[in-house]
Order: structure tokens, then C-alpha cells, then sequence
């Protein structure tokens, strides 16, 4: 699918034609029936995007899922975190590493240490 394409899917579902998403955007009439043969600049396909709740990346078909992933702060939202350096340690006592050794003092530090300093602590 090209860029048209899915752009014209996205407005057919939401039982819109392409004159209505252009007007919707304050684009000129017939500006997204010209994606068929150019490509248009980054920020109007971006506005786009948003429009639709998807990515430029999905639009442009350098991905077939148009969801747009949450950032790493959005997953771990509700991830719990350690308070202090002691818990920290404590939850890393299980830890291992690639070649499934346990990882070294040194390791926990500099693991400890980044996520302190995340946290603003």
C-alpha cells in the first residue's frame, strides 16, 4: 500500500472522505489526492498522523502496524521501583548474566547507580 493508500483507509473508517480529512486539517482541497504521485513534506504527513492516531513510519510503510508504541516512561508506569539502594541490591541478588553467571559487585554498582540517578535520587 502507498502512502495515499493509507490514508484513504484510515478516512474510510472513519466513514469520512478525503475532502473531509483535508478540511479537517485546514489542508487545500485535493492536497492528500496528490500523495498518490508526490510525496508530501514531513510536517503535513505528521499532522496527518496524529490525526489518525498512527505513525508517519506506518503511513510512509516502513512498518505494517500503525499503533504507535508508548514510550519506555508509559510502560513501565506501573512497573514498582525500589526506594532505597539497599532494595535495589536486594533485588539484584538473583540476577545473572548473559553466560549465566551471577554479575559482579561491580556490576550491581554501576546498576544501582543508574537507577538512583534516574530516579533523582
Amino acid at each position: 500500500m502507498n502512502l495515499f493508500e493509507r490514508v484513504k483507509g484510515f478516512a474510510d473508517a472513519k466513514k469520512m472522505s478525503i475532502n473531509e480529512v483535508e478540511e479537517h486539517l485546514g489542508l487545500s482541497k485535493n492536497v492528500l489526492y496528490k500523495w498518490k504521485t508526490q510525496i508530501p513534506n514531513g510536517k503535513v504527513i505528521s499532522m496527518v498522523a496524529d490525526y489518525f492516531g498512527t505513525t508517519t513510519d506506518y503511513l510512509l510503510g516502513r512498518t505494517d502496524n500503525p499503533a504507535i508504541i508508548a514510550s519506555a516512561e508509559e510502560d513501565f508506569a506501573d512497573f514498582p521501583s525500589a526506594q532505597t539502594e539497599t532494595e535495589l541490591r536486594s533485588a539484584l541478588e538473583n540476577v545473572m548474566s548473559f553466560d549465566g553467571e551471577a554479575i559482579t559487585e561491580n556490576d550491581k554498582d554501576a546498576i544501582i547507580a543508574f537507577m538512583l540517578g534516574r530516579k533523582g535520587l
